[in-house]
C-alpha cells in the first residue's frame, strides 16, 4: 500500500493506491489516521512539480486526438473526438493509441469514460480503473445506469445521499422516477440537475 501526503504524522493524504484503499483510506483523511490504518504503508511525500510535468506531458499527449479538451484537473481532462474518429480508423483504434502512448511514453496507466456527454463520460470512467476502458453507447441511456448507486453521479455528496435515502431514493432509476418538480422542492436549483443526471443528459460542451 503507498499513501502519497508526507512521512510525518502531520498533514492530509493526497493520493492512495488502490492496495491503500483496501485499508479504508481516502484522499483528504489525516496522514495520523491513515498510518493508524496501515502502519505497513509506503509514505511518500508530496512532489508537485512532478506531478504537474507529467500532467503537461499528458496533455500534449491529449491534444494529438482532438483540439476539443477541457483539462478539469491535474489528473483528468475531458475530450470530443467526434471529429478525429474517422482520423484514427474508428473509436476503438483511437482509444487503442491513446492509452499506448500515454503507457510508452509516461509509462503510467489511464483509465477512460466514453459517452454521448461528459456527465457520463466522467461516471464511466470510474467503473473499471485502473487501466479501465468503459463505453456508454447513446442507446444504453438512461438505463445504463439506472442500477447505480445515487452517489455514483458527480456532485452527490453524503449530505445529499442521506436526503435522498430519507425519500426512499438509493439508486439512479429510482432518482429517474421522481418529478423535477418534487427534485427542486427539496433540493432547490439542485434538484433540476439531479433529475438530468438521473437521466444521463448533460449538454455541457468541451470547448476548443
Amino acid at each position: 500500500p503507498v499513501i502519497v501526503g508526507g512521512t510525518s504524522q502531520r498533514g492530509v493524504v493526497s493520493a492512495a493506491s488502490y492496495e491503500a484503499r483496501k485499508f479504508g483510506i481516502h484522499s483528504a483523511m489525516p496522514i495520523w489516521e491513515a498510518r493508524r490504518r496501515c502502519p505497513q504503508g509506503i509514505f511518500l511525500p508530496v512532489n508537485g512539480r512532478l506531478y504537474s510535468q507529467y500532467a503537461a506531458q499528458a496533455r500534449e499527449i491529449l491534444s494529438r486526438f482532438t483540439p476539443r479538451m477541457d483539462p478539469a484537473s491535474i489528473d483528468e481532462a475531458y475530450l470530443d473526438v467526434t471529429g478525429s474518429i474517422n482520423l484514427f480508423g474508428g473509436l476503438s483504434n483511437l482509444l487503442a493509441r491513446l492509452k499506448r502512448e500515454i503507457c510508452e511514453e509516461l509509462g503510467i496507466t489511464v483509465s477512460i469514460g466514453v459517452a454521448p456527454n461528459r456527465l457520463v463520460a466522467k461516471m464511466a470512467s470510474d467503473w473499471d480503473k485502473p487501466d479501465g476502458l468503459s463505453i456508454v453507447r447513446p442507446e444504453e441511456l438512461p438505463e445504463r445506469l439506472f442500477e447505480l448507486s445515487v452517489r455514483d453521479i458527480p456532485g452527490v455528496g453524503a449530505v445529499t445521499c442521506r436526503r435522498l435515502a430519507q425519500m426512499g431514493v438509493c439508486t439512479i432509476g429510482q432518482l429517474a422516477r421522481l418529478p423535477v418538480e418534487l427534485l427542486e422542492r427539496h433540493f432547490g436549483r439542485h434538484g433540476a440537475y439531479l433529475h438530468r443526471a438521473a437521466h444521463g443528459q448533460d449538454d455541457t460542451p468541451v470547448p476548443y
